[in-house]
């Protein structure tokens, strides 16, 4: 399921993330992401179980729903 934005805390986190489509990613936050990219699109994807937040330079940020320990989500 495509949403527009994702509000998620993991449990190994003291914090909560959230993204919104169109927000800048920045390198520095992320260590994976190799410049700073907009978000594309947020896919909440239930039957593989995972989170996919996509950029539009091909980069991807995975989360586990396993490692979720709160999801908020608007559509």
């Amino acid at each position: 399921m495509k949403v527009n934005t994702l509000i998620i805390h993991t449990k190994n986190s003291k914090e909560s993330l959230t993204f919104k489509v169109g927000q800048t990613l920045t390198s520095d936050k992320f260590e994976l992401l190799t410049v700073d990219s907009p978000i594309n699109y947020i896919n909440i994807n239930t039957k593989t179980g995972f989170i996919e937040i996509k950029t539009n330079e091909d980069n991807f940020l995975w989360y586990s729903l396993n490692d979720i320990q709160f999801l908020s989500f608007n559509i």
